[in-house]
């Protein structure tokens, strides 16, 4: 293919369980002129047999195991589609997906990027609550993101010179990757949001995301990698800051940093009901502190 128009981007490593369901369900999009770029990242299950009735579909690739972003990395360098898109193996995209993200860029030429939202479900496909929460269009700005990861990686569609002016995922961030490439491109380019469905992605118990100490871990630099803190910085933005730090520490058993860090951030926004969540809990909950916040955080 010479000139796809939308590149679709899956990584994999050890998903022989919905391999398939990743091939067809990228298939059966209702728009043409697609290509599919599979990573195999140095799986060592029953990927490669697996595939094998779809190679001719694919632009394929496998390497050593290097990570989420080297992989979703090497995919768009393979890539050549004028858009660029993402889904992981065992999460769902519905037959509209790309196209309805599609319509969005095409009427809207000054927009680099739009989103849509996301259905989060269990292992068994339960529903289980929404990214995000609530309608938030029509468009994303550089400070929205700065207080708040607003969309999931499988429910966005870019123009690929985004990263060619942003640049890859960061491979030295071992989770928040996606959120550090939104908050990059935002500087850059409008973002948009469409208030639909458009993926549905599956939360485990044994995925990346449960852990709850790395996420946060990497929210704090993803956030110090992308914010200048000076007397122009907005205070609700501060405070989200503040806010995760004291998360991280609490998490580290350091109460009394934890404590200084939910102080600042409810300085600097009286009104941050996570911030008075997270200091109740440090100070009279603190060796439940975890336990509570996975709870918090996922339900």
């Amino acid at each position: 293919m010479n000139n796809p128009l939308i590149s679709i981007i899956i990584p994999c490593f050890n998903c022989e369980k919905y391999v398939e369901q990743a091939i067809l369900n990228a298939k059966s999009q209702r728009l043409e002129n697609l290509e599919i770029v599979f990573i195999n990242d140095g799986s060592t299950d029953n990927v490669e047999e697996l595939l094998q009735p779809y190679k001719n579909d694919l632009v394929y690739c496998y390497q050593e195991n290097k990570g989420l972003s080297n992989a979703r990395n090497k995919g768009i360098e393979f890539s050549k589609g004028n858009y660029i898109a993402f889904l992981d193996p065992d999460d769902i995209w519905y037959p509209d997906t790309l196209i309805t993200l599609y319509d969005f860029l095409e009427n809207n030429k000054d927009f680099g990027m739009v989103c849509g939202k996301t259905l989060c479900i269990s292992e068994s496909g339960e529903p289980l609550y929404s990214i995000p929460p609530k309608n938030i269009g029509p468009e994303i700005t550089h400070e929205d993101l700065l207080n708040r990861n607003l969309f999931t990686v499988i429910s966005a569609l870019a123009r690929r010179e985004c990263f060619e002016k942003v640049g890859l995922f960061d491979e030295n961030l071992t989770s928040c990757e996606d959120y550090d490439m939104w908050l990059r491109i935002s500087k850059h380019y409008k973002i948009g949001y469409i208030d639909k469905y458009v993926a549905k992605y599956r939360i485990a118990s044994s995925m990346m995301s449960a852990d709850i100490f790395r996420m946060v871990k990497n929210e704090v630099a993803v956030l110090e990698k992308n914010l200048i803190v000076d007397e122009n910085t907005p205070k609700k933005v501060l405070s989200h800051l503040y806010y995760k730090k004291g998360v991280f520490n609490s998490l580290l058993k350091n109460q009394r940093k934890s404590t200084i860090y939910f102080f600042s951030s409810l300085k600097n926004n009286p009104f941050n009901y996570k911030s008075m969540a997270g200091l109740f809990l440090n100070l009279f909950f603190p060796f439940s502190f975890e336990k509570i916040m996975k709870i918090y955080r996922y339900r």
